[in-house]
């Protein structure tokens, strides 16, 4: 798996930046999070600790003043990903483009109607949830825009989505 910091400007929705990380490892970079390594899939803001830690260990220089950062996991793209992850045969495809929307019977979960593409960070699965529909999936989704849940919470570049929110496009 790879792993990216990018990197904000401070008020901007827009990156500058982005420097693989990878060669770090995967151990370290959750270890930096205070998480477990099989844990690392989401997108995480970095902090000055954060930003300190990972500079003494790859010698990357960051600019707290004028720059926000974020650690991104990437999976590796296509057919191969599909094989290795187990990849539904039901499922849609890796690249998949999609429209996430909000549902008409309550205020969510996202505060907007907004584009995506199915990602191979992790393969569709089930979703476990007393309001799954039988054979539910949730994708892993990466927004063409950073996007606020109903709640308000974000800005989120990724997301886990069930697949009753997505529309592929044909």
């Amino acid at each position: 798996m790879k792993f990216t910091v990018i990197s904000y400007p401070k008020g901007s929705d827009h990156p500058d930046g982005e420097t693989d990380v990878s060669e770090v490892g995967v151990e370290a970079l959750a270890n930096l999070l205070g998480i477990p390594a099989d844990s690392l899939i989401d997108v995480y803001p970095l902090g000055e600790v954060q930003l300190v830690a990972l500079h003494r260990i790859s010698r990357i220089s960051f600019d707290l003043s004028s720059h926000e950062y974020f650690l991104e996991p990437q999976g590796s793209a296509g057919e191969d990903a599909k094989q290795s992850f187990g990849w539904p045969t039901v499922a849609m495809a890796v690249g998949t483009r999609v429209t996430v929307f909000r549902d008409g019977s309550w205020d969510g979960p996202w505060q907007v109607e907004f584009q995506g593409t199915i990602d191979d960070l992790h393969a569709p699965e089930p979703v476990r949830h007393s309001m799954a529909r039988e054979g539910e999936l949730e994708y892993w989704v990466v927004f063409d825009e950073p996007q606020y849940d109903s709640s308000g919470h974000g800005p989120f570049r990724g997301a886990q989505i069930w697949d009753r929110y997505l529309i592929p496009e044909v």
